[in-house]
């Protein structure tokens, strides 16, 4: 496309995911982020030329420019496609950049920057390619997506990227084998040991040298190796990284488990949690619903940028003989909030920071504007 057509610098991967059917209610795909909104005005008569790219949650209505419709003569607003995250670039994207170095957002920025210009001859094209029924691309955001990402890819939407087809050199060290309703076993570096009348529902996939105990119900889960499930434990749609261990009785639901974490028993986790690394949640402790646990310390996030010194090479050794003592003290204090991860548990509740990035919701008055909704 770009030596037919030096100005076409990019096309961007779209597939069909949920939107608005007529006479039907809206169908939403769990590929798509919480905070998507996307607006795509595309000319099918072109190469399905992007002409209008907006993704601002908080807008009411889109604004196209007048001067399009002079020479498109067709132009498609569409909210059912999901952007892959996935670009064929030209080697002018990077001139761009180098040109424009202070984009601050890909997508919201320089993509809706450049299909907004008006002026024949200095317009950058970009191109939409979209995805057929048979394919799949997709691009994790957040830790929703990232699921959505792994159950597609444990039901074979991906084929042949599934576990039990792994590359030559992953084979070397591990090697899945995919049996009954989607669940897969790995059977190079240990066996697995699951007890009498536990229960496996697919999608899911159990790492070596996993211990699952009786009466346990593992469903739509990923574990990893070394993971350890007591008996009469509950464990559904959650990833469960590597040496963690849930003790008898305890229940865990869609949420993402880091290395070594320890749940005591009887022990509730509800949907959405995040739970740290090395973090212990204690006995018959009820963990809320989207509640993070990490046992990292508050960083202050200010740079003091008058502290450098370019002519003092002792007050930089002097920095890092103190950055590595601060480090050595943090590891040996754990402060932990045991209202939330009860009195035998550790580690706190982390709040992500504030995300200062504003869309400018100021619309261009020479336009047409679509109200949505």
């Amino acid at each position: 496309r770009h030596k037919k057509d030096s100005a076409a610098m990019m096309t961007l991967l779209l597939k069909e995911a949920g939107g608005w059917k007529s006479g039907a209610r809206p169908i939403f795909s769990p590929l798509r982020p919480s905070q998507d909104d996307l607006v795509i005005g595309l000319d099918p008569c072109k190469e399905n030329r992007i002409l209008v790219y907006e993704d601002r949650s908080q807008a009411k209505s889109t604004s196209i420019p007048c001067s399009f419709f002079k020479s498109h003569s067709q132009i498609d607003l569409r909210c059912d496609l999901l952007d892959c995250g996935i670009d064929i670039c030209s080697p002018d994207v990077l001139a761009r950049f180098s040109d424009e170095f202070d984009y601050r957002d890909i997508r919201r920025e320089f993509v809706t920057n450049s299909v907004a210009e008006e002026e024949e001859g200095l317009q950058n094209k970009i191109h939409g390619h979209i995805l057929g029924s048979h394919e799949y691309a997709a691009r994790v955001h957040d830790f929703a997506t990232y699921a959505a990402v792994s159950r597609d890819l444990l039901l074979r939407w991906c084929y042949p990227v599934v576990p039990d087809n792994l590359p030559s050199g992953y084979e070397r060290h591990y090697r899945y084998v995919l049996q009954r309703h989607y669940v897969y076993r790995e059977e190079k570096k240990g066996r697995t040991k699951i007890g009498r009348a536990a229960t496996l529902q697919g999608p899911s996939l159990i790492g070596s040298h996993c211990i699952v105990g009786d009466h346990c119900i593992i469903e739509s889960t990923v574990l990893g190796h070394e993971c350890q499930i007591g008996s009469n434990a509950v464990v559904k749609g959650c990833h469960l990284w590597g040496n963690v261990v849930v003790e008898e009785g305890a229940t865990v639901q869609e949420s993402i488990l880091g290395q070594n974490v320890i749940v005591r028993s009887g022990a509730k986790i509800g949907v959405g949690c995040l739970i740290g690394q090395g973090c212990i949640i204690g006995k018959n402790v009820v963990l809320p619903k989207f509640t993070r646990v990490t046992l990292k310390e508050d960083t202050d996030g200010d740079d003091d940028f008058d502290d450098f010194d370019d002519d003092s090479d002792d007050h930089e050794a002097s920095f890092i003989e103190e950055t590595k003592a601060e480090e050595d003290s943090s590891k040996e204090a754990v402060i932990s909030d045991h209202d939330i991860v009860g009195p035998d548990g550790q580690g706190r509740v982390w709040t992500p920071p504030f995300d200062e990035f504003h869309d400018d919701d100021d619309d261009d008055d020479d336009g047409v504007h679509v109200i949505s909704g």
